[in-house]
């Protein structure tokens, strides 16, 4: 068990991110999709958002999970 409760839930919440991340990428990847045609898709001004949600980089907005999955 981690004595350092806030520093557990930081990389328990960056390994959740990074999950997260690679199963866009991965679905992105099934439905034969660029980063490009995915961001716009989404409403994203450009691919680098994706890039950088499918790095880990940056956490996907609550209310777009939803947009993700559909």
């Amino acid at each position: 068990m981690c004595d350092l409760s806030h520093k557990c839930n930081k990389i328990y919440y960056r390994v959740k991110i990074l999950t997260i991340g690679k199963q866009i990428r991965r679905r992105r990847k099934e439905l034969k999709m660029t980063q490009e045609e995915l961001s716009l898709k989404m409403g994203y001004k450009s691919k680098t958002t994706i890039h950088k949600i499918e790095a880990g980089i940056n956490d996907v907005v609550h209310a777009n999970v939803i947009k993700f999955a559909e």
